[in-house]
């Protein structure tokens, strides 16, 4: 056999039990995620950054992630979908976009090409500036990906007249980098490359050992200070934390283990790192209701309509306005505003079961009573329901 018609092998045999388990779930003989399209129309529409964003901000959990989709496809269409079709929709969006917008789907490209081969490293779930900061170890000139990224040009630069033997680890490089961009970036996507990379990485460090057995002082105090340069730079660059997303997920870990005073206390300073974020938003109005500040749940569901609109077109990833809409004057909660952010894992009491049954948080002037200065009004009526609700 041929070492071609043995990859081929080796494809099927991996990729075959991903399409019969698509297929049984109802997504057809589908070789990779049935979250393709979505992932897809994530990194590539009029919004995007070349990060995650999820569909519906505050909704970024695993839980909604797979139904949010669905949900938006089937209203937006007007009836159910199967997996593979609500991938299709999604994709058709985006690739709808692409034509409609070429200059800027190819902008938009290298800006993500460029985010995958930055420095630093994009957090996803864990912000690595702040583990950093707490671990001695990881505090020390390591070799870190962007070091070893240096050592790895360095090395294709030395062995560019004889690079047939790393012609794997360049393909690797060539076709992962490929099968990412095209999505979103975060930084542990760029962990299969280190492998790779590391190889190339070993020839300046081979040819310094060389120099050195061969008194060649010139080249080794040369590779020295490359080597001496690839530990150091991480380092000096002086990439800092994101507040909001450390304590927003430092304040999620609190709440899950019951520990309300301190959840509140993360969630209010990933507010204040970041006032237009939706979720900080979203939790510290769940603790106020958990402890019957009725009040103060009302404002913070206030700030968190403000800055999530809900009459939107589906699937379309909000604009930030540049400051909160001013808080209504009405002293009922919004239902849609408790609609914004539905039950989490952990969550013992949610604002929206006490809506239901009848319960009103008040602050200020009641509904049905007048406001002096306010325009007359005959008798106060309920908020309408979100679009994507109705």
């Amino acid at each position: 056999m041929t070492g071609l018609a043995l990859a081929v092998l080796a494809a099927v045999l991996v990729l075959a039990p991903v399409a019969a388990r698509n297929a049984a779930l109802g997504g057809g003989p589908t070789l990779t995620s049935l979250r393709g399209g979505v992932n897809f129309y994530i990194g590539n529409n009029p919004e995007a950054d070349g990060t995650y964003r999820p569909l519906v901000p505050g909704k970024q959990i695993p839980r909604y992630e797979q139904s949010e989709p669905r949900r938006l496809a089937e209203a937006a269409l007007g009836r159910p979908l199967t997996p593979r079709e609500v991938s299709g929709y999604w994709l058709g969006r985006s690739l709808r976009w692409a034509r409609e917008e070429p200059a800027a789907f190819l902008a938009l490209q290298l800006r993500k090409l460029r985010r995958f081969w930055s420095w630093y490293e994009e957090p996803d779930a864990v912000d690595y500036y702040y583990v950093r900061g707490l671990s001695p170890a990881l505090g020390l000139p390591l070799l870190e990906l962007p070091g070893l990224t240096v050592l790895a040009c360095a090395g294709l630069w030395l062995a560019r007249r004889r690079l047939r033997p790393f012609a794997p680890a360049l393909l690797w490089i060539a076709g992962w980098t490929a099968s990412v961009v095209p999505f979103f970036v975060f930084s542990r996507f760029r962990l299969p490359l280190v492998p790779a990379l590391a190889l190339l990485a070993a020839v300046p460090i081979c040819r310094l050992g060389e120099a050195v057995a061969g008194r060649r002082r010139r080249e080794a105090a040369a590779l020295a200070a490359l080597l001496t340069a690839a530990l150091l730079l991480p380092l000096a660059l002086g990439y800092r934390p994101r507040p909001e997303l450390v304590h927003h997920n430092l304040g999620i870990l609190a709440e899950q283990q019951g520990r309300y005073a301190e959840a509140a206390d993360h969630y209010r300073r990933a507010f204040e790192a970041d006032p237009e974020q939706l979720a900080p938003n979203m939790n510290l109005g769940h603790l106020a209701v958990r402890r019957r500040d009725f009040a103060a749940a009302l404002e913070w569901y206030r700030r968190a309509a403000a800055l999530a609109p809900l009459r939107r077109r589906l699937g379309q990833p909000r604009r930030r306005p540049a400051r909160p809409r001013p808080p209504r004057r009405s002293g009922r909660l919004p239902l849609a505003c408790l609609r914004a952010q539905p039950r989490q894992p952990g969550r013992a009491l949610q604002p929206g079961p006490a809506l239901r049954r009848g319960r009103r948080l008040r602050a200020g002037p009641g509904p049905g009573r007048q406001d002096p200065g306010e325009r007359p009004r005959a008798r106060p009526r309920p908020p309408a329901a979100p679009a994507a609700d109705r």
